[in-house]
């Protein structure tokens, strides 16, 4: 039997998302209070890889059992004693055997969160920025030039074991917030490091270092060195993954 697991977590807490020796990561909790609940060794596979310090509002994993499992509230409620505080279960779900959490997804949102003023309440949640405030609209009008279907390898960092490098971004939007400015971006896929090289790239170009063909000649280059420096982890969030209806099974 496959299940989906929807949770939540702070970055901080953990070395990114997928195991590593002698680190704490968000994988190996999850497995642990999951194979300590169900008592058998369970092994989840995410949605994504999420860097050390990423956050996520919204993040999936898909596993395994021999048996179904009678009570999914129940275990929610189970993980949720374990993982506080640092991951937060939101459902348990019941899938088709070939659903995948990361293949199966059709889309996936980031946000980063940029604030203006020193608040000690955003301390590594959002990005203190205390030079002039960017114009939401210059900042908008450049971003356009993401979307669509391009190879965004000069903001892919090295050594990622992708095949290609394409992704379709669908929506790449600044707004304005009570305390500063969001980034969301959407697409189909997203490469290694590569929304906190946009990022980078996007603050270049809305603090004048940059101009639009710069910033046009970068996204045409596949040269990960001509791009800006990534933005730190910190202000980073998962913030939905989408999948098809058709893979999940209703509770009998």
């Amino acid at each position: 039997m496959r299940y989906f697991i929807e949770f939540a977590y702070n970055g901080m807490a953990f070395h990114g998302w997928q195991i590593q020796p002698n680190s704490i990561t968000v994988q190996q909790t999850l497995n642990e209070a999951l194979s300590t609940v169900l008592r058998h060794d369970v092994y989840a596979v995410g949605a994504g890889r999420t860097d050390t310090g990423v956050h996520a509002r919204q993040m999936f994993a898909h596993f395994d059992t021999s048996e179904p499992i009678d009570d999914l509230e129940r275990l929610t409620r189970s993980l949720n004693g374990i993982l506080y505080p640092n991951i937060a279960v939101n459902q348990v779900l019941r899938v088709r055997d070939d659903a995948h959490a990361r293949f199966s997804a059709t889309e996936r949102e980031y946000q980063y969160d940029i604030h203006y003023k020193h608040n000690p309440f955003l301390y590594q949640r959002s990005l203190l920025w205390l030079w002039q405030p960017f114009e939401v609209a210059d900042l908008n009008r450049i971003s356009q030039r993401l979307l669509g279907e391009k190879d965004f390898s000069c903001f892919e960092k090295t050594g990622g074991n992708n095949k290609h490098s394409f992704c379709q971004v669908r929506l790449a939007k600044w707004t304005e917030t009570d305390v500063g400015i969001r980034f969301t971006i959407r697409a189909n896929r997203f490469l290694r490091n590569m929304v906190r090289a946009i990022v980078g790239t996007l603050l270049d170009y809305g603090s004048g270092k940059l101009s639009e063909v710069e910033f046009a000649s970068i996204l045409e280059s596949g040269d990960r060195r001509q791009a800006g420096a990534s933005v730190p982890p910190y202000a980073l969030y998962l913030t939905q993954v989408c999948y098809p209806d058709t893979i999940f099974i209703a509770n009998e």
